[in-house]
Order: C-alpha cells, then sequence, then structure tokens
C-alpha cells in the first residue's frame, strides 16, 4: 500500500507523509494482532491524499475508508517518530510508545482495542501507578483533556494488572 501511495505521489511530483496511529501502529510496534480493519493516520498533503487512497481502493477493490484520519481528533503533541516507510516521495512513521499510550488513554473507548493496547502499552512502558500513567499523558496533552473517564480506565487497568 504504501509502495503505491509513493508511486502515486512521484507520479504527480509531490511528497507526502503519513503518521500511522491506532491499531495499525500497535501491529507496528507489537505484532500483537492479527490485522486491523483499517489505517488510522494524519497524512499531507491531504487533499491529494485523499484522492489517492479512493484510487488504491477502487483498484484493489477495499473500502474507500482503508486509510482514514479519523484519530486526528485525539491527536496531541507528537515529538519522537518510528520511520516505518521512506519511499522517493512519501515518508511513513508512527509516534512513540508513550505517544501511542497517551492517545489511547484519552479515547478509551469501551467498544474498541483500546483496553487490551492500554494493557500492552502499560506492561511496555513499566508503568506502576495511575500518577505515573497520567505524567505521560500530559506530556502530549493539555490536562484539561484528562477527563475523569480516562483516570477510571486506567485505574481499572491498573488494578487489574496488579492483581
Amino acid at each position: 500500500m504504501f509502495d503505491k501511495l509513493n508511486e502515486k505521489l512521484a507520479k504527480d511530483n509531490c511528497h507526502g507523509e503519513l503518521c500511522i496511529v491506532g491499531g495499525a501502529a500497535m501491529i507496528l510496534h507489537f505484532n500483537n494482532r492479527m490485522a486491523t480493519k483499517d489505517i488510522d493516520g494524519i497524512f499531507k498533503p491531504t487533499k491529494q491524499f485523499r484522492q489517492y487512497i479512493f484510487d488504491i481502493a477502487d483498484e484493489l477493490e477495499i473500502n474507500h475508508d482503508w486509510l482514514n484520519d479519523g484519530a486526528k481528533g485525539f491527536m496531541g503533541k507528537i515529538s519522537d517518530v518510528l520511520d516505518v516507510y521512506n519511499g522517493s516521495n512519501l515518508k511513513v512513521y508512527s509516534p512513540s510508545l508513550d505517544y501511542l499510550f497517551a492517545m489511547k488513554c484519552i479515547s478509551a473507548r469501551a467498544d474498541s482495542y483500546d483496553k487490551q493496547d492500554v494493557e500492552t502499552l502499560v506492561k511496555a512502558l513499566n508503568i506502576g501507578s495511575i500518577e505515573e500513567a497520567i505524567l505521560i499523558i500530559e506530556k502530549h496533552y493539555d490536562r484539561a483533556k484528562v477527563l475523569p473517564k480516562t483516570k477510571y480506565f486506567l485505574d481499572e487497568i491498573i488494578s487489574n494488572m496488579k492483581k
């Protein structure tokens, strides 16, 4: 898929970036599940990417939202990244583990893989308390974004992991 995006960017003499988050990033870092239904990310140039995503979906007969920016509402400040793909016209990267942890905690969706992903990240980052978890989240998000649901979500996960 990245090769196809790179080819389309090159054909239009354009350069692009894609930051992968969510389940696809968890698979890249941990290989902790077999698949994800889509790739969540932030991409630029947005207009061209949207057209390429649509074109590739038609070519491969897959869903048009196979790559989407639906997670942008949960995005905070990204500092450290892991390079995933470097093509002639496309750079793909993923945020650091602590960023992914913060993002998953902020979203805290009960009907998703967020709980499993946060458990994996708590282990990987060796987080032992809610206070440690909140400090990591606040590196990437304003304190006001850390809602009570995030604290309850973390309390349940960290308490259960200590048993």
